[in-house]
């Protein structure tokens, strides 16, 4: 993980991010992967640019394009410009802010080398692969207490999940309002 970037939870524009992987790594981290503080369901890859100059490209980006961009399916430059926008950060009056950009019009000077694909195939990196894949899901089903034998919950799950172990559910229900919820969740 990275060390010595406060400034991450003080970008405009974006919010509170949190290092989750160091992809390359020079005299400093040269490209890395964000979360969000908010939701950890929102990824950055990021890249270093002038880091003197606080200037850093980024894109948001889900566990699937990461992979893609890991297994070598996509270059590095196609990931970034395959998003919906470019963010690049800037500094201003002591704090970083990020401007936008259409990532088929950004400067390809700041974007890795057209055709440049990921290379490194350390364990760490074969871990996060695995990280990457393990499915993540968390079912949140609201629901007005009635008097029945069995309560039906249908969960739509917009892509196919293979997952065999165990998993939780908690059903609470508030006296006051009738109104419960009911979680289910993964166990790791």
């Amino acid at each position: 993980m990275m060390k010595d970037l406060e400034f991450w939870n003080e970008i405009k524009g974006i919010g509170e991010l949190d290092v989750e992987m160091e992809l390359l790594v020079g005299m400093e981290p040269v490209l890395f992967v964000c979360v969000s503080e908010d939701n950890p369901n929102i990824k950055y890859l990021v890249m270093t640019y002038n880091s003197s100059k606080n200037t850093y490209v980024m894109r948001k980006i889900t566990d699937k394009e990461i992979l893609r961009m890991l297994d070598k399916e996509i270059t590095m430059e196609e990931t970034f410009r395959c998003g919906d926008e470019i963010l690049k950060t800037y500094m201003m009056e002591d704090e970083i802010y990020v401007e936008r950009y259409n990532p088929l019009e950004f400067d390809e000077s700041m974007l890795p080398r057209k055709g440049a694909t990921y290379n490194i195939r350390s364990q760490y990196i074969l871990d996060y692969k695995k990280q990457l894949r393990v499915p993540k899901f968390e079912f949140n089903y609201k629901y007005k207490a009635y008097e029945v034998d069995m309560l039906d919950i249908v969960v739509d799950i917009k892509e196919e999940i293979s997952f065999m172990g165990k998993m939780e559910y908690q059903l609470a229900l508030s006296e006051q309002s009738n109104v419960g919820e009911f979680k289910i969740r993964k166990i790791a």
